[in-house]
């Protein structure tokens, strides 16, 4: 498990904890992550279960079926307010269809923590663990375009349901115009040539790349919302045979050279 999942969870059930009356017994905490098939969310739940057990709560976890499953967070999000949580720690999909929800939970005593996304606004919740998504998209722009060397200036870009989006146009370099830091796909450079959806797993991105190389099938850099999607990208790729992949799917990238 990685340190930093484990330090992630750790953070957050301590937070979420912090206003639970030292005389509770088996505090009850929830935490809702995207889905089992994504190993970063796997190892923060393994992760926070350990540390709940070392506290003596119980932690009460839920996943949806898919990235996006906004219906199954709300149902968690019910069962866990009846429950009494005094905590909910949720990787939120749609702010604006969550918001009731959280809102009630709020009302009801509970500390409702958002994790790897921030809500939209900020103030909809408690507290906010998550990374600086346009930074690390843009760390991961800049080793793409290392890893493709004087290539990047005339490489092919296709992003898959990528939040950091921007962050890694704007890190990719050579003139990308990212124009307005704060929306998705408003670009029109001709490098950036695809966007497409995969519901952040593994078929998803099969799919999706599949339909892409049908019509484009001179990518150069496919950048995926996570490892899973990545993983479908790159065997949507190995079934071609050519143009192959030049590296497995690493941070939800893909880069490839022609055969």
């Amino acid at each position: 498990m990685k340190p930093k999942n484990r330090l992630f969870a750790a953070l957050a059930l301590a937070c979420a904890l912090s206003t639970c009356p030292a005389t509770a017994a088996d505090p009850v905490i929830g935490l809702i992550v995207e889905t089992d098939a994504n190993p970063f969310f796997v190892a923060m739940k393994q992760a926070a279960l350990a540390k709940a057990r070392a506290l003596g709560v119980e932690m009460r976890t839920f996943s949806g079926t898919y990235d996006g499953d906004t219906r199954t967070r709300i149902e968690a999000m019910e069962t866990l307010v009846d429950a009494g949580a005094k905590g909910i720690l949720i990787a939120p999909s749609d702010s604006a269809a969550l918001a009731d929800v959280v809102a009630r939970a709020r009302k009801a005593g509970a500390m409702v923590i958002a994790l790897d996304t921030p809500f939209d606004p900020a103030g909809s919740v408690d507290a906010t663990f998550a990374t600086d998504n346009f930074r690390a998209g843009e760390l991961v722009g800049l080793w793409v375009r290392a890893r493709l060397g004087d290539a990047a200036k005339r490489a092919r870009i296709a992003t898959l349901d990528v939040l950091r989006n921007q962050g890694f146009l704007n890190g990719f370099g050579f003139g990308v115009d990212i124009r307005d830091p704060g929306t998705k796909h408003d670009e029109d450079d001709p490098r950036n040539v695809y966007s497409g959806t995969t519901g952040g797993t593994e078929a998803g991105g099969w799919v999706a790349m599949d339909a892409l190389l049908r019509d484009l099938p001179d990518i150069d850099v496919v950048y995926a919302i996570n490892e899973p999607a990545a993983a479908g990208a790159h065997a949507a790729l190995k079934s071609l045979g050519k143009p192959r992949p030049s590296l497995r799917p690493l941070a939800g990238v893909v880069v490839r050279h022609q055969a």
